[in-house]
């Protein structure tokens, strides 16, 4: 993760009037330390943190740029840069950029559900490339459900709660976890966005291999093809 903690170093400390020699003497390092955090070449001292804002003026977490999760402008922001990166790049630089974004943000549940319905969309290409398409299937559809159930966990909204549910319904599927996609399906609220019924009908259908599904319903999630990775 980049930080841009000297940017912040030189705009708060312009903004205060203060020269690099006058902010390095409230702080207790040399001006030649203060040019190296506002030119990126070094960071401050941990230590320094708390001294350094308060000299500038402002919260540590206000001098790191610290946001606990990424507004909605942010996450639409960061969505759309990954999904180029697995479009441009191909699925490998896509997982790993998705896998960094994760790491900088690990408590936002939206992320999580975000970055599970990429790896969902993005399968048929990891597969493409694979050795073992089998094994990387498994992998990728195991890794799509563990981020939607912590995403359903995190998210403070009930339609993403509920989509993040629905995708794990079509991942248990998907692996064949029929038991464990009945109990998610039979956890479904009374009136949800998708009908619980043709959820259900889609599980079973899968169960015993029936591959026609134009004369289903459009509501809720339609059956998925016999094909293993079909989605």
């Amino acid at each position: 993760m980049e930080l841009f903690i000297g940017t912040t170093i030189l705009t708060a400390r312009r903004a205060k009037g203060l020269t690099q020699e006058s902010l390095a003497s409230l702080v207790g390092v040399s001006a030649a330390a203060v040019s190296k955090w506002e030119t990126g070449a070094s960071y401050p001292d941990i230590t320094l943190l708390p001294p350094l804002a308060r000299a500038l003026g402002m919260t540590v977490d206000a001098l790191l740029n610290f946001h606990p999760a990424p507004s909605p402008e942010e996450l639409l922001a960061i969505t759309q840069r990954l999904r180029a990166i697995f479009d441009e790049q191909g699925f490998d630089a896509g997982q790993q950029a998705t896998e960094e974004a994760l790491h900088e943000y690990p408590s936002c549940g939206t992320l999580k559900i975000s970055a599970g319905g990429l790896y969902f969309h993005y399968l048929a290409s990891a597969l493409a490339h694979a050795d073992d398409p089998e094994q990387k299937g498994e992998a990728l559809i195991a890794r799509c459900l563990a981020l939607f159930e912590q995403g359903e966990q995190q998210s403070e909204e009930a339609g993403e709660k509920l989509g993040a549910k629905l995708m794990r319904i079509n991942a248990l599927t998907i692996l064949g976890h029929y038991d464990e996609a009945e109990t998610l399906i039979d956890s479904l609220p009374t009136q949800p966005l998708a009908n619980a019924d043709v959820l259900r009908l889609n599980l079973r259908l899968r169960k015993t291999g029936w591959t026609k599904p134009s004369s289903l319903p459009e509501n809720g999630c339609s059956p998925m093809s016999t094909k293993r990775w079909a989605h």
